[in-house]
């Protein structure tokens, strides 16, 4: 067998820059369509659970910022949709393939509840909570109305259930592919 090239050798298919268990390259973790198997070894998925493919619900809120003690909102376009929420400015930056503003991981470990009326805040408020580094890190939103309040906590719940779902199914894929192996 000859010589295949730097990035080849004879036991290998793929070039090593591909492989997803290489220490030095790219960390596939957050990829909904990386499966991992067992060690360091992954499968890809070539069909996704709509899930994570799809848009649970899409809309323009509110986000609080504080900065130097004084409070403002910035109106972005948000996308719930595979396990995080993605913040644009307009909906525009979508269909151009920009990079979400800002994008906050929902999993089961995020937190999110609606925030009772306050003079010091908006009403139609909900708070997301994750933790970061073992300290909680809160993101303050507000709605137009309080219809489209509940329209978005049902969102959330909805996306909990799915990405509830969406662990079974990944869960027996890994035990059929592991039954394989």
């Amino acid at each position: 067998m000859g010589d295949a090239g730097p990035d080849h050798d004879t036991h290998r298919t793929r070039p090593q820059r591909d492989r997803p268990w290489s220490k030095e390259k790219k960390n596939y973790q957050d990829s909904s369509f990386w499966l991992p198997l067992y060690g360091n070894l992954c499968c890809h998925l070539v069909a996704q659970p709509t899930c994570m493919t799809d848009d649970v619900i899409t809309g323009f809120l509110n986000q609080q910022e504080t900065a130097g003690g004084i409070r403002s909102w910035i109106r972005m376009y948000c996308v719930l949709k595979g396990g995080n929420l993605h913040c644009y400015y307009t909906p525009e930056e979508i269909e151009a393939k920009l990079e979400a503003t800002m994008t906050i991981p929902i999993n089961k470990e995020t937190r999110i509840r609606a925030v009772e009326k306050d003079s010091k805040k908006r009403t139609n408020s909900f708070t997301i909570i994750n933790l970061v580094s073992g300290e909680a890190v809160t993101k303050i939103f507000s709605t137009d109305s309080k219809e489209e309040l509940q329209k978005w906590m049902e969102a959330f719940w909805q996306h909990f259930y799915n990405l509830s779902e969406c662990r079974h199914l990944l869960v027996f894929i890994t035990e059929s592919v592991a039954a394989y192996l």
